[in-house]
């Protein structure tokens, strides 16, 4: 079977021999619906070859239609086969259409041929590395996308851009930030990028390795900030604009550098009569000169004075030239001897002249905004006005060159040009009622996007936090896609947003911002920016002397902390938060860090202050009626409970959770509650009910877009898999969660995986690959300090190697961890004693 439809024949063959003996021609659909607890439409659409079902919808198929243990294998076999087929095209078809982040293309463009020319020589002659110097507005962007969009063609895996901010007002890219950017625009997802910069440069480098992309790497502040965003294959190009010369880059990477002067005056003049067209004639050629000379021949000087000129109904390029000459009359003076900012900074004073009072008062309002990138909605919220009214504005603002217009219909600024509104905002007048009005705006939306993403989750929905309603205009969010992507796009804008808040006493709404979008942001694994949003909260509340705000960011940052496997770091976070918390009498707040307190306690194996906590939790939300965290606080404390060996009580925990979740309609919280009901069942002696669990988890996760949740279907459906003798099909479902765990980079799962994977070996007879994977899973519990996988590790290493002191070391682990697994262990122990002896 190699496609869709050979597939789906071979499923009619087996539904007609399943039928054999009833009358009937083949098992109907709805029987079979039945039996494997799925919708008939969806049965119809796997069985007739209209889609691929999953590989455990498939398995529970076949063996719903009588399939044999031999043909389960083959059917599992042909899966694979099909999906990789499948995969193979997606994969095909995605690199050919590849990341196409170019800006658009200068209009207008003039001169530079040499330059041109140098840069066309330098890819022929297969250079890697190669960058723009040059003083700042002399063109080196607008060279380098002229020239990148001319040779697209000959980098058709894709073209990354990335705006470095190395000169801009605010803080430049940090190098982590950008990786994680290029990363995500090679279909790299938020889960599986890497903790830290090294690993994502090697990530970053493999997912170039056999592709042709062209890396544009604009306005770099120094060789380091760009030195671990360079390709490592020849293939490939990066194309970096600086201020700076970059001789690091020159001196130990092989760059080839031209540096970019100022125009030259027949290449001012040029431009200024093709940004002009023909409204100029031919004897202003002296007034073209004068005026080259007064925005000192910088291209972007120069665009912005020529829609002076444009915008002027009388007069023409000799008026402009002269009020741009007579310094009495600037609007900015300075005296910076030829310094390019006087240039710019002199046309950009005289350009709101030929603006509209409006489109003048939002140029100012801009400098407000602490993020770059701007759509009509946050320049709505700034200068309180209707979404449709911003736009105009800010296109007025677009055709003056105040602004560059973005893909996705965004504004942002050239760093001069931020720089010259930043100025501008100082001291206005209504600076503040802009700023809440924005900040009120980001609370608002970010509510509405949990309520999209989250619906039924109340605690994340802002009920709690009292939040005042806002006249601000918010973007139209009709389904889940829209909402993730707005949040995409708009991240780096929320970061910012929190920092502004510590800087101007906004700690209120920096608290509800984060509070509202900390559960997304761990769904989605937005580590590096969650974790910057956190600290600017923390920083805020602590500024103005705001206990409840302090207490939730450092409550976010223990999650952060925690999904880096810094377990005591969190815990002590955590304790400062739930502190925090008391002092208040906040008693919600107060439950849900005891719940955080006790998932940490758990993962360092401290199983009866995990207890502890959980129940504590769990009293506190039941007087409270706070039924949906009740639930969570069942789940966590069944989790617990499992891995003491209570499994007859984690199941009803579970099963409690489990109900009330499906109630109150929180799909995540069932997931988690489907999933380890598995592995529960599995444990009480019914694999075959846990498959049947883990199956409908999958179908959440995966609608939820949760790797993580997936990667733990994974690990317990291969258990289950095993535990019915199954080895094959339980030991591809280990090595699918292996791959998955290593790509999301969770240490604890994988060394968990690994233990499994090893018990499924040893079960198989494969004495030595159970030895190699129960070692590694040593290792790493060591490494991480998890006692309870260190225990499980040396109980098996212990019985594979008749390593007696591996089973001691194993018992005083597990008795540590006052877990019933102890027993077990010293059983064993005994056992081996005894043969020894005899």
């Amino acid at each position: 079977m190699h496609g869709l439809e050979d597939l789906a024949r071979e499923l009619d063959l087996l539904r007609a021999r399943a039928a054999h003996g009833t009358g009937k021609a083949r098992v109907s659909l709805a029987q079979l619906a039945d039996r494997v607890q799925l919708a008939r439409s969806t049965v119809h659409a796997y069985v007739s070859g209209v889609s691929l079902p999953p590989s455990e919808v498939l398995d529970a198929i076949v063996i719903a239609l009588g399939a044999s243990t031999a043909e389960q294998a083959a059917w599992a076999e042909a899966w694979y086969r099909v999906h990789g087929e499948r995969e193979a095209v997606k994969r095909t078809e995605k690199e050919h259409a590849g990341p196409r982040q170019l800006p658009r293309d200068v209009a207008e463009f003039t001169g530079r041929v040499e330059q041109l020319r140098w840069l066309d020589e330098c890819l022929d002659q297969g250079a890697v590395v190669t960058a723009i110097a040059g003083t700042a507005g002399a063109g080196k962007t607008a060279l380098a996308v002229h020239w990148a969009h001319s040779v697209a063609d000959r980098f058709p895996d894709g073209q990354l851009f990335v705006n470095l901010r190395g000169y801009d007002p605010g803080a430049p890219v940090d190098t982590a930030d950008a990786l994680a950017m290029v990363l995500r625009a090679l279909g790299v997802t938020g889960p599986r990028i890497p903790g830290t910069v090294p690993e994502r440069a090697a990530m970053y480098r493999t997912a170039l390795a056999g592709r042709r992309v062209l890396v544009v790497l604009d306005n770099a502040g120094s060789a380091e900030q760009v030195r671990d965003l360079l390709p490592g294959t020849a293939g490939c190009m990066a194309l970096i604009t600086s201020r700076d010369a970059l001789g690091g880059l020159v001196v130990r990477d092989g760059a080839r550098r031209i540096d970019l002067d100022v125009l030259t005056e027949p290449e001012a003049v040029a431009l200024l009569a093709r940004l002009l067209g023909d409204d100029e004639p031919d004897h202003e050629a002296e007034a073209a000169q004068a005026l080259a000379r007064a925005c000192a021949r910088l291209p972007l000087a120069l665009r912005i004075a020529a829609e002076l000129v444009r915008s002027r109904s009388r007069g023409g390029m000799g008026d402009v030239a002269a009020e741009l000459a007579d310094q009495d009359r600037r609007l900015d003076l300075l005296d910076a001897g030829g310094d390019p900012h006087t240039a710019v900074r002199a046309v950009l004073s005289w350009s709101v002249h030929g603006l509209t009072p409006d489109a003048t008062r939002m140029l100012a309002l801009l400098g407000v905004h602490p993020g770059r990138r701007v759509d009509q909605y946050s320049a709505a919220a700034l200068a309180g006005c209707e979404p449709a009214a911003a736009r105009r504005l800010l296109d007025e603002l677009r055709r003056a060159h105040l602004v560059q217009a973005q893909a996705d219909g965004r504004v942002e600024q050239h760093d001069l040009l931020r720089a010259h509104v930043v100025e501008r905002a100082t001291g206005l007048p209504d600076a503040h009622a802009a700023r809440t009005r924005l900040h009120d705006y980001y609370r608002s939306a970010a509510r509405a996007v949990m309520n999209v993403l989250h619906p039924n989750d109340s605690s994340r929905r802002g009920t709690r936090l009292r939040v005042p309603p806002t006249a601000v205009a918010l973007p139209e969010l009709p389904d889940a896609e829209a909402a993730m992507s707005w949040l995409a796009a708009e991240l780096d804008n929320i970061v910012a947003m929190t920092a502004d808040a510590a800087r101007h006493g906004f700690a209120e709404h920096a608290h509800h911002v984060t509070y509202l979008l900390w559960k997304q942001l761990d769904l989605a694994a937005y580590r590096d920016e969650a974790m910057a949003m956190y600290q600017n909260t923390l920083a805020a509340a602590r500024s103005v002397g705001y206990p409840a705000g302090e207490a939730s960011a450092l409550r976010n940052i223990a999650t952060v902390l925690d999904a880096l496997g810094r377990h005591e770091e969190a815990l002590v976070h955590l304790r400062q938060s739930s502190a925090i918390q008391r002092e208040l009498g906040d008693a919600e707040a107060a439950a849900m860090t005891l719940t955080s307190i006790g998932v940490v306690l758990q993962e360092l194996g401290r199983f009866e202050e995990s207890i502890a906590a959980q129940e504590e939790s769990l009293a506190i939300r039941l007087a409270a009626d706070d039924r949906q965290g009740a639930a969570a606080s069942m789940l966590n404390l069944g989790v617990v409970l499992e891995e003491r060996g209570e499994f007859a009580r984690s199941k009803q925990y579970h099963s409690q959770a489990m109900a009330v979740f499906e109630e109150v309609g929180d799909r995540l919280g069932q997931a988690h509650a489907l999933a380890n009901l598995g592995n529960i069942s599995r444990l009480l002696g019914d694999p075959s009910a846990g498959i049947t669990y883990l199956l409908r988890a999958k179908v959440l996760y995966e609608e939820l877009g949760s790797p993580v949740g997936v990667t733990y279907v994974h690990a317990g459906w291969a258990m289950c898999e095993a535990a019915l003798g199954h080895s094959a099909e339980a030991l591809t479902h280990h090595h699918a969660a292996l791959d998955l765990a290593r790509e999301l980079g969770n240490a604890a799962l994988e060394t968990e995986v690994l233990n499994d994977l090893g018990i499924t070996l040893a079960a198989g007879g494969d004495e030595q690959r159970a030895d190699g994977a129960h070692q590694a899973a040593l290792d790493m519990a060591t490494q991480r300090q998890d006692p309870h996988e260190q225990a499980r590790a040396l109980h098996h290493l212990g019985k594979l190697r008749g390593d007696t002191e591996y089973l001691r070391r194993a018992a005083e682990l597990f008795d540590g961890l006052n877990a019933q697994k102890a027993a077990q262990v010293r059983a064993d122990l005994a056992a081996m004693t005894h043969r020894a002896v005899g």
